[in-house]
């Protein structure tokens, strides 16, 4: 049965002969239609999350000592951890198949309530802090990290290791591999986990908790800034509610919805101010996001590519962005970059690059082969961003063509994209960096292809934690990390280049035919 037939069939009685008679009809009725299977996908998974943290600690969900009456409230089934796989790969699947048809539906003219859309969205991102995390045991090592500052210690020259060896209930938590390493961090996300720690105090739960809301604040604050700068139906759907983005930065209480918020509050003021103060302002907002993770720095790129035609502007901007870094990082020195430039040689997994380190180790030794890759992989962050900027186009309405802040945009998409699909270590949730950019332009053939990497990349982290695993679950989950995420990483790099080959050929042989945005 085709989407028409079965959008006659759902229309009722009275309307079924005039979506027949009408074609314009017919097809709304068909994008309605779709558009109701996504929300139900989406709606599926994040059901299918909220019960896999609602089974209590597993292999999937670590431990949160200090309970309190308060949220997140959990159950102690005990789950094994077949279960919690299969669930966690059935919420991530269904997720992947509702941002699909729903971006088939949004471009069949589907035209969903903005305001309901809005509020589901903010009910799936409280949903996601009722809780505990899952597939990462980061949050209890962030939650050392803001102990060690609360009691006087140092992050980025003492571990999680230090506290437990004084008995304190926080450094006990942390979990392998996480348990004798310092802090790849900066200082703002230093004192956004020193804060969560002076609130939650000796409590792991409630310092997690803290960090869980201070990421699903930023979470939301990003989807309302972001429906400014593009199409607020699009950002709401493919942000807001993106069971992918809300299981891997806000259930997981990752960092890196705190980081990006700041890239994206400076896209926002550089697009409803176009003065010089605006520029300052979003120059500081893009150091400040440094100044939590050093990759933000592509946030300062993409603000310069927005400004390029503004030269005075872009000379504010760059100033106050190495200003408001420069002074964040004050406090620690250079200490707090020396672990951060270590972090920077580590291979993952599921990166297109680990195939080739075990040779390049045996040819070149571990140093210089690792030194190589980093190479290799920066040079191809230059070639996929050439290769997809003919594929992104600003869009239209609220995105002016001459908003600095709709061109930053862009240029961010490209750059975060490029970033989590070339760099040596990519990790599911970085990709906030290139979902909150791309959402507010056009749509394009870039949507699907950062779905599928999210979703799989999703997958090779299930269940997620350093335990031991039944010889199934572990079969299947290093069969995922080890083989299926690299090849997939490898195919999406030559994807890119081939899909960004194909459009400059189809734009050579039509040279009349009009120029994306950009």
């Amino acid at each position: 049965m085709t989407d028409a037939e079965t959008a006659i069939g759902a229309c009722p009685s009275a309307g079924a002969a005039r979506c027949a008679a009408d074609p314009q009809r017919r097809s709304a009725c068909a994008a309605s239609v779709r558009g109701r299977i996504a929300l139900a996908l989406i709606a599926g998974s994040i059901t299918l999350i909220v019960l896999v943290g609602s089974l209590g600690p597993s292999a999937a969900e670590a431990p949160l000592p200090g309970r309190v009456v308060s949220a997140p409230f959990w159950f102690s089934v005990s789950p094994p951890a077949w279960l919690v796989t299969l669930l966690a790969d059935l919420a991530l699947g269904f997720g992947a198949a509702g941002l699909l048809c729903a971006r088939s539906a949004l471009g069949r003219g589907w035209a969903p309530s903005l305001r309901a859309l809005i509020a589901g969205s903010y009910a799936a991102c409280g949903a996601m802090v009722l809780v505990p995390p899952m597939l990462s045991a980061d949050h209890l090592v962030y939650a050392a990290y803001g102990r060690l500052v609360t009691t006087g210690g140092d992050p980025y020259t003492q571990t999680a290791r230090t506290l437990a060896a004084h008995g304190d209930p926080i450094g006990l938590a942390v979990q392998p591999p996480w348990t004798n390493t310092s802090s790849v961090y900066g200082p703002i996300a230093t004192g956004e986990q020193a804060l969560a720690s002076w609130i939650g105090r000796a409590s792991v739960h409630t310092t997690v908790f803290v960090l869980a809301l201070l990421g699903a604040a930023a979470y939301l604050a990003m989807g309302a800034m972001l429906r400014r700068i593009g199409d607020p139906v699009r950002v709401t759907v493919l942000f807001g509610l993106n069971p992918l983005l809300l299981l891997e930065t806000v259930n997981a209480a990752h960092l890196d919805a705190f980081a990006v918020c700041f890239a994206v509050a400076a896209l926002y003021v550089l697009h409803v101010r176009r003065d010089a103060r605006g520029a300052a302002l979003a120059g500081a907002l893009a150091g400040l996001g440094c100044a939590v993770k050093l990759s933000l720095g592509l946030a300062v790129l993409a603000g310069l590519w927005g400004l390029r035609r503004r030269p005075r502007d872009a000379a504010f901007f760059v100033l106050c962005a190495a200003l408001a870094g420069a002074l964040a990082y004050l406090p620690y020195g250079g200490t707090a970059l020396r672990p951060a430039r270590e972090a920077a040689r580590m291979v993952s997994l599921g990166s297109a690059w680990r195939p080739l380190l075990a040779p390049l180790q045996r040819a070149l030794g571990d140093s210089t082969a690792r030194d190589l890759i980093s190479v290799l992989g920066w040079l191809t962050v230059l070639l996929i961003i050439v290769s997809l900027a003919p594929l992104l186009r600003i869009g239209s309405g609220r995105a002016a063509e001459d908003a600095p802040g709709a061109h930053a945009a862009r240029a961010l998409a490209l750059l975060g994209l490029a970033w989590v699909l070339a760099a040596p270590y990519t990790l599911p949730w970085y990709d906030i960096v290139a979902w909150a950019p791309l959402v507010a332009c056009a749509a394009g053939p870039l949507d699907p292809l950062l779905t599928a990497r999210t979703t799989l990349l999703g997958a090779a982290y299930v269940p997620g934690l350093d335990v031991p695993l039944p010889s199934g679950v572990a079969g299947w989950a290093t069969w995922i990390r080890a083989d299926a995420a690299p090849v997939f990483s490898i195919a999406a790099l030559s994807a890119c280049v081939a899909l960004g080959i194909r459009r400059r050929v189809a734009r050579g042989r039509a040279p009349t035919s009009p120029v994306s945005g950009g």
